[in-house]
């Protein structure tokens, strides 16, 4: 969900090119049509590289 701050941390690990994994940050996510419920998930940002070591994106993966 948007306002959580996490987009700040991804836009971080594109610009810097530093990983992040996240654990014990709760957040509330989307489930389904209407409901939500907090979770806390472990998750990992991991900056994406090009042949020549440009970044171009950010690979995320988490479970809960």
């Amino acid at each position: 969900m948007v306002g959580q701050g996490l987009i700040d941390v991804l836009d971080g690990v594109l610009r810097t090119g530093r990983p992040f994994a996240g654990r014990e940050i709760p957040v509330m996510v989307q489930r389904g049509r209407g409901g939500v419920r907090r979770a806390i998930p472990r998750f990992v940002y991991q900056p994406l590289t090009d042949v020549d070591g440009t970044r171009v994106g950010v690979v995320a993966h988490g479970s809960d």
